[in-house]
């Protein structure tokens, strides 16, 4: 493949044309953002508020971002997405603008994504939406809890809460919470003006909207402890802390044993951790510690954390992590980034002069590797990205460009991290997930109808 030299002229006209294509997305997205606050504008006309009319709630604080046309919220995955295909795109080569192969990423068995001419720039992260709901709006309100048994879906627990006003339709709506073993499902339905809270009236409202639960019969099932065990699984089911491995490889490392071997790093790794984050004191850390010691030093002395749009990330960067003269493999520091779904590989080659080949870290948990290299060029140091994910794994936005080049700037922060957010949110639908998490949801749904239904015997 063809090389990336420092210092070329190539990189300026590239650099360039990355800031134009940056400019026009902006005025995309600005685009996005009014039609948004026109939607938010039609949804809070009337205001929202429940049926005790007690706090008098705005739309725009429920649904924002959350509610589509069709009063579906937006979390994701709903149960539609679970069974719908991921959104294609064609990666295959651009005889005109061949991708960027330079970058040496040698992935085979792996999906690729290495960038395209002409991607359609979509920065929304998935289930952006999912926020904690049940604890935010039902819990202080009146609302049912009701279960019931679906001979396809196995037990299911749905919440139910009226919402008044002309938000969503003339009259009365109701929001509902299904929880089953897939994804969890929020809508709000049409209730009409005459609509009451009642078990007879809510499943009859949610079968008409859900055909698989036209034949449960459902059973009222609140109580302090059910509702406490509802904020728990939603808490369980809501994902707002990641935690991503980051690897320090040099030209030529071909094994983990080596990567994970390397103590002494280059001024361009340093730049590359301050873009993504903080450095941070691990003693006495209050903060999401991703599975850090911050008690007693066994993990190191510092990380790298960064808050993002109310997300937060730890990074297990390797050369930070304790290292054991004695122990060729370093288990410790494999130990953590093993156990993380996407791992930030920074191969510090910016000559392109070999290839990195992700079958090099063994871990069955490690998903996605986010492969960086930096480029130096008259504008400063920029990150090369290229995308390995295992099969299964789909792709999601947002989409990598040609060149695709993240500059440390704002903007490009916020591309990486929803790449990265999205990258672990994909992970979690694929087979080896999906069915993990499945088991979970049922598990928990089931322990917590027995709970009830003990309860009920006292």
């Amino acid at each position: 493949g063809m090389s990336l030299s420092t210092g070329s002229e190539s990189h300026s006209s590239i650099y360039k044309e990355k800031e134009k294509k940056r400019l026009s997305s902006k005025s995309r997205t600005k685009s996005s953002n009014q039609l948004r606050s026109a939607l938010t504008s039609r949804l809070t006309r009337d205001g929202l508020r429940t049926s005790r009319g007690g706090e008098r709630a705005t739309v725009s604080r429920l649904s924002a971002m959350d509610v589509s046309d069709d009063g579906e919220w937006r979390a994701f995955p709903t149960k539609e997405d679970v069974h719908r295909p991921w959104p294609t795109f064609d990666f295959t080569e651009d005889p005109d603008h061949p991708p960027s192969m330079s970058f040496g990423l040698n992935a085979r068995g792996y999906n690729v994504e290495v960038g395209r001419v002409g991607v359609e720039e979509n920065m929304e992260i998935y289930g952006d939406a999912g926020r904690r709901f049940y604890k935010e709006w039902f819990l202080e309100r009146e609302h049912l809890n009701l279960g019931g048994r679906s001979e396809t879906m196995g037990t299911v627990i749905i919440s139910c809460l009226v919402l008044e006003g002309r938000a969503l339709e003339q009259g009365r709506s109701l929001a509902v919470i299904v929880r089953t073993r897939v994804p969890t499902v929020r809508v709000i339905l049409r209730a009409g003006s005459k609509f009451t809270l009642s078990a007879k009236s809510c499943t009859r409202l949610v079968a008409k909207r859900f055909p698989y639960l036209q034949n449960v019969s459902f059973k009222d099932v609140d109580s302090p402890d059910m509702r406490q065990c509802l904020v728990d699984y939603e808490a369980h089911d809501v994902c707002v802390n990641f935690k991503f491995g980051v690897v320090y490889c040099l030209p030529g490392q071909t094994c983990e044993d080596d990567m994970f071997g390397n103590n002494v790093y280059s001024d361009r790794f340093s730049q590359f951790l301050d873009f993504l984050g903080s450095r941070i004191q691990l003693d006495g850390w209050d903060k999401f510690r991703g599975g850090l010691d911050v008690r007693n030093g066994s993990t190191g002395e510092e990380s790298v954390y960064r808050s993002f749009h109310g997300y937060e990330v730890m990074f297990h960067v390797a050369p930070l992590l304790p290292y054991h003269k004695d122990d060729v493999q370093q288990l410790e520091r494999k130990r953590h980034i093993g156990n993380d779904v996407v791992v930030i590989v920074f191969y510090d080659d910016p000559d392109c002069t070999s290839q990195f080949n992700p079958e090099a870290i063994n871990s069955n948990v490690n998903q996605v590797f986010m492969v960086v290299r930096p480029v130096c060029g008259p504008d400063g140091l920029h990150f090369h990205l290229n995308i390995a994910q295992k099969t299964g794994v789909p792709f999601y936005n947002p989409y990598l460009s040609h060149p695709p080049l993240i500059s440390p700037t704002f903007e490009g922060r916020e591309f990486f991290f929803r790449k990265a957010i999205n990258a672990e949110k994909a992970a979690f639908t694929a087979p080896v997930y999906r069915d993990r998490m499945d088991r979970s949801r049922f598990k928990l749904l089931e322990s917590y109808i027995a709970m009830q239904a003990a309860a009920a015997k006292k």
